[in-house]
């Protein structure tokens, strides 16, 4: 997890130094963020495994023809945002972040 989140530093090229633990306990805890974030992120998806949840107190099942489709759509309109955040925002905020002189 820690080299994909890196991935964008080494694309930037030799404009930005390697990342550094300045801690003694640093490493570790930046594990640790890491997986708890990574696990937020990815049971987010786990509610669009049950729909049948959603749509049972349905009286009609008319909603069905609507609830599958849409959440595809949502799904793929989250996975869309977070390769456009990745590949395209996060470098470019990255070399404003470090090149921008602090006051």
């Amino acid at each position: 997890m820690v080299r994909v989140l890196q991935r964008p530093l080494e694309e930037i090229g030799g404009q930005v130094g390697a990342l550094r633990a300045l801690g003694v306990t640093d490493s570790i805890t930046i594990s640790f963020h890491l997986a708890f974030y990574a696990g937020i992120v990815l049971s987010l998806s786990v509610p669009a495994l049950f729909p049948r949840a959603i749509r049972s107190p349905s009286p009609d099942r008319g909603g069905e023809k609507v609830l599958f489709p849409a959440i595809g759509v949502s799904f793929a309109l989250f996975l869309i945002g977070v390769l456009c955040c990745y590949y395209w925002l996060l470098p470019k905020t990255i070399l404003f972040s470090l090149t921008t002189p602090s006051r």
